[in-house]
């Protein structure tokens, strides 16, 4: 079976934080999904940055990083 490019994700959210999601969509003219997808993808580029630059300042290769946490 072929790997999809994207995966529904269902979760409950406080009606606060849909408020205000549904408030910049509207402002912005953009869907809810296409936002919450949005946000989502930058929060994760920040974390593929953080680890990379640790990675790399710590001098760490992967097989490295492995050994590191198992050391615990």
């Amino acid at each position: 079976m072929a790997e999809r490019d994207s995966v529904e994700l269902r979760t409950e959210c406080p009606r606060e934080t849909v408020d205000v999601l549904d408030a910049f969509s509207v402002a912005h003219r953009i869907n809810r999904g296409q936002l919450v997808v949005r946000i989502l993808s930058e929060w994760a580029r920040e974390r593929l940055h953080e680890h990379s630059v640790l990675a790399k300042v710590a001098r760490l290769t992967p097989e490295a990083l492995d050994e590191f946490g198992k050391r615990r």
